[in-house]
């Protein structure tokens, strides 16, 4: 049995062996014309990308999807690790290595996250129009919220991370209405539901790698979520205005225009899903950030956090 299994935080300078997950494989080509694939590689945990030379895509020996033993070679670029693939191949039976273990997960199971969402509702919620809109649309799509991730990258973009995601938000949401008077019977169902329409925008597989759907490309999340719904609404019974409210949450969960969002917050309670939507992702990648880090350590410029470093305290 093969005893290279190190984690990509462990990997220093050098070759070094180690089993990997495939995510996505990129075909291009040098100035030279020579061509090379540019791979995202995942430990279940870290993702980097590393090139592999003079092959192209179709050659590359593992397909995305399915974990490959490698030789990788790390070099320091500009104060950073680079990484070059130098061989590659598919997994054997005589690995003793679950391709499992290299899904990216909620920490919390699928199965345990769907159910404290319908205790939030239980305990948090009193409109019974709402509260049986939002059980139906958590029931009839039990088997994909599950598995589902809330992104092919950046945030929550494990197996069954849009329910950690919706979950962590709807716990919040009781607060947020208490100390600001909101209604909170929207607060808490447009927490749970802002996100639905990824359901129909992604497609996450048995290994958690995510892609976008053909209605995902072409009208997105929010359009879709708020079709959702429009048609479950209707089937539940739920009064037109009510519908109307929480159909405005999801297409202006995103706050601004030019942040992808449909329509801006109409009422305090859009807002502050809008709000709430934006501190779990930003803190989820302050979680990520952090736990690379040792102690007392920085972390270098973070895009998805506008450019701002993290610390890791003592």
């Amino acid at each position: 049995m093969n005893i290279n299994t190190l984690k990509i935080r462990e990997l220093g300078e050098g070759n070094s062996q180690t089993y990997l997950l495939v995510k996505d494989i990129s075909g291009r080509n040098a100035r030279t014309g020579k061509p090379y694939v540019v791979l995202s590689l995942s430990d279940g945990k870290d993702t980097i990308q590393a090139n592999m030379w003079d092959i192209t895509a179709s050659e590359f020996p593992v397909p995305a999807g399915e974990v490959a033993y490698m030789t990788l070679r790390a070099a320091t670029y500009n104060g950073k690790l680079t990484y070059t693939v130098e061989r590659a191949r598919a997994l054997n039976a005589s690995d003793g290595v679950k391709a499992t273990d290299f899904v990216k997960k909620a920490p919390i199971s699928p199965d345990e996250l769907f159910d404290r969402c319908m205790e939030i509702v239980n305990r948090y919620m009193s409109d019974e129009e709402l509260i049986k809109l939002v059980r139906t649309v958590f029931a009839d799509n039990r088997v994909q919220l599950l598995k589902s991730s809330a992104a092919k990258s950046v945030h929550h973009s494990g197996m069954g991370e849009l329910l950690w995601h919706v979950y962590r938000m709807a716990l919040t949401a009781p607060r947020i209405a208490d100390v600001y008077k909101l209604n909170r019977d929207y607060l808490v169902a447009g927490a749970l539901l802002h996100d639905i329409g990824k359901l129909r925008e992604l497609s996450t597989d048995s290994m958690g790698l995510t892609s976008y759907t053909l209605e995902g490309n072409l009208f997105g999340h929010l359009m879709l979520g708020a079709q959702m719904i429009e048609d479950y609404g209707k089937q539940c019974g739920t009064a037109p205005e009510k519908i109307m409210t929480l159909k405005h949450i999801i297409v202006s969960h995103h706050g601004m225009l030019e942040y992808g969002a449909i329509s801006q917050p109409a009422i305090p309670e859009a807002f502050a899903v809008y709000m709430l939507d934006t501190l779990d992702s930003r803190l989820y990648i302050y979680e990520s950030e952090i736990d690379k880090l040792a102690p007392g350590e920085i972390s270098e410029r973070v895009h998805f956090l506008d450019g701002a470093s993290v610390w890791k305290r003592e």
